[in-house]
């Protein structure tokens, strides 16, 4: 039991330790926007530096557009997709061991995906 709680407490603090800052989370976001962007307009000169100026700017406002909690362990993150926010602007993720993981996105996302966009 003493070896469980042991290895309880080393796990725990691993993840304390790796638990993804804002400071993390920005260069996640400008990656993602760029890559989402990329698909919205296509992968031509154009293209790739109208996306990359969208990821940064999208890095530039993401910590006002973000509310995170942080749990110690783990951080979710939900940033805001629009000009309001409301649950269906939500996008959000689980921070993790220094990884994001999406866990939903906004309505409007959704459809663009169903339609091959």
């Amino acid at each position: 039991m003493r070896g469980f709680l042991v290895l309880l407490a080393v796990v725990a603090g691993l993840l304390a330790f790796t638990n993804p800052t804002m400071d993390d989370f920005r260069p996640f976001v400008e990656e993602r926007s760029e890559e989402l962007l990329q698909r919205e307009i296509g992968d031509g000169p154009l293209g790739e530096a109208l996306s990359g100026l969208g990821a940064q700017i999208a890095g530039a406002i993401v910590e006002r557009m973000t509310e995170r909690e942080n749990y110690f362990v783990v951080s979710t993150y939900t940033l805001y997709v629009g000009d309001e926010r409301r649950p269906e602007n939500a996008w959000k993720f689980l921070g993790i061991a220094g990884t994001f993981v999406e866990m939903d996105r906004p309505d409007q996302m959704e459809a663009r995906q169903q339609d091959g966009r």
